[in-house]
């Protein structure tokens, strides 16, 4: 799965979300789930977000900054798995 979640949307996108994920995750599937949420995880938490993720078993392969600048960084761009087995290596 993919996901791009543009800045401005709307609050419900992470129940759409969280209904395809109870789809696969009720089928058995490994999950290989990529995108830029636009959460940052460095600095800020997304309690939902959070909860549903831990809900499936996901686990986030990318514990760096994504978006570098002069005067900032943060981690947007997620991967996240239920099966660490499936993945070799990850890079930023």
């Amino acid at each position: 799965m993919f996901c791009y979640r543009p800045p401005n949307s709307c609050a419900e996108w992470i129940d759409k979300l969280e209904s395809e994920m109870d789809n696969a995750y009720d089928k058995g599937y490994t999950i290989i789930f990529i995108g830029d949420f636009n959460i940052e995880l460095i600095h800020v938490t997304n309690a939902k977000c959070t909860t549903m993720l831990e809900a499936f078993s996901l686990k986030q392969l990318i514990n760096e900054p994504t978006r570098v600048t002069n005067t900032t960084s943060t981690l947007l761009d997620h991967i996240y798995v239920t099966d660490t087995s499936c993945v070799h290596e990850v890079a930023v």
